[in-house]
């Protein structure tokens, strides 16, 4: 059996590759500046002003949707002076999830499931870096997780203003596997179903091809989320 590269290694390792399967959804970011007396919110933030980020005595994070601007990531990536092996992994929504840490950030990604609208599993990639005092997350969709962190920045509930940018990055964690929890449950019912059935009835192809649909689903749970 012969073994193919899908790709020939680079002479510039800083000549970023975008794989065609990526969405082609436009690069925007959403930058919140908060301490615990205070916030300030940019829901269309400017990456060619991204020199304002991080902002001193505030936590800092910036949301970025789309990542297929590669002009856009490495401007915001030169900023935080980010190794290149993490612009990168940004770009790269194939790779398995994975942790590293660098001399001012950790880098680490995972594999986001959820439900489209036609019922069809998907999964994202979401990048995240985290610094001192500034978190960057980076969505390969325009898929919004974490609106409820959201609210609680603007209306000042729970204890988010209070807590570091590590304590915002839990929080989003949690809701990530709160909707990949609840997609599990609402499998297992889809599952259930199925034994209501008369195995002394050879399936329908209709029956069959929702088998198959439903081996798919779960075949793609089990590729791994988190590092």
């Amino acid at each position: 059996m012969k073994l193919a590269f899908k790709k020939k290694p680079k002479v510039d390792p800083t000549e970023y590759d975008v794989l065609p399967k990526q969405s082609q959804q436009p690069t925007e970011a959403q930058v919140f500046f908060y301490n615990e007396n205070e916030f300030e919110e940019f829901a269309k933030f400017k990456i060619t002003e991204i020199n304002s980020f991080p902002r001193n005595g505030f936590n800092s994070w910036l949301n970025v949707h789309g990542i297929h601007e590669t002009k856009k990531i490495i401007k915001i990536a030169n900023q935080l002076q980010l190794h290149h092996l993490s612009i990168q992994d940004i770009f790269d929504i194939q790779q398995r999830p994975k942790f590293q840490e660098f001399d001012h950030y950790f880098y680490f990604n995972i594999k986001s499931k959820f439900v489209e609208e036609n019922t069809d599993l998907t999964t994202e990639q979401i990048s995240f870096v985290l610094g001192k005092d500034f978190l960057v997350s980076f969505q390969e969709k325009k898929r919004d997780h974490f609106q409820h962190l959201r609210e609680r920045i603007r209306q000042d509930k729970g204890i988010v203003r209070e807590r570091g940018v590590d304590y915002l990055l839990f929080l989003m964690l949690e809701a990530i596997l709160t909707e990949y929890n609840y997609m599990i449950e609402k499998l297992q019912i889809e599952v259930e179903n199925f034994q209501l059935m008369d195995v002394n009835v050879d399936p329908s192809p209709d029956l069959l091809k929702e088998i198959e649909y439903q081996k798919r689903k779960f075949k793609l749970l089990e590729k791994p989320s988190f590092p």
